[in-house]
């Protein structure tokens, strides 16, 4: 059974690597068997999905999210960056920084400039994005890492 569970695993990563094939495929693959151990731990016979139906759903699932999110950092990095830091040293360490935070605090960085919530004094704006974490299923000990996570790197900026 796990041999199949693994082989659907890596199916799922190579079909969607078929639809992103500027992505590395060895990266997929690996991304997906970790994918498939958090879909083993969470499967639910009750739930009507067999087994395999639901590994393959959380690795194409999870690996869409991951490259929206990667996605959206690079389009972050190139509008962002420029225009606050103007060493060119700062500016490489700074995006590298940014392709190693959690996918937790890349979907804070995602709220907080897709909304309109910038006009909100700061605490609030803390308070809507946790909200908008929570209801998306984040537990709040990764959403505080995301916040301690993004905060270093703020300061390492002004620093």
């Amino acid at each position: 059974m796990r041999e199949a569970i693994q082989k659907t695993a890596i199916q799922a990563a190579r079909a969607f690597h078929a639809k992103n094939n500027h992505l590395n495929r060895e990266d997929l693959e690996s991304e997906a068997l970790l994918i498939m151990y958090k879909a083993v731990s969470s499967w639910s016979p009750d739930k009507g999905r067999t087994m395999k139906s639901w590994v393959a759903f959380l690795v194409h699932r999870d690996l869409k999210k991951q490259f929206r999110d990667n996605t959206l950092f690079e389009e972050i990095n190139d509008t962002m960056i420029s225009s606050t830091i103007t060493n060119p040293e700062r500016v490489s360490a700074f995006k590298e920084e940014l392709q190693n935070v959690s996918s937790t605090a890349k979907r804070t960085l995602d709220i907080l400039f897709s909304r309109a919530i910038h006009k909100k004094k700061k605490n609030e704006i803390k308070r809507e994005i946790k909200s908008i974490l929570r209801s998306e299923g984040y537990s709040w000990n990764k959403i505080q890492i995301a916040f301690n996570e993004l905060k270093v790197i703020a300061n390492n900026i002004g620093g």
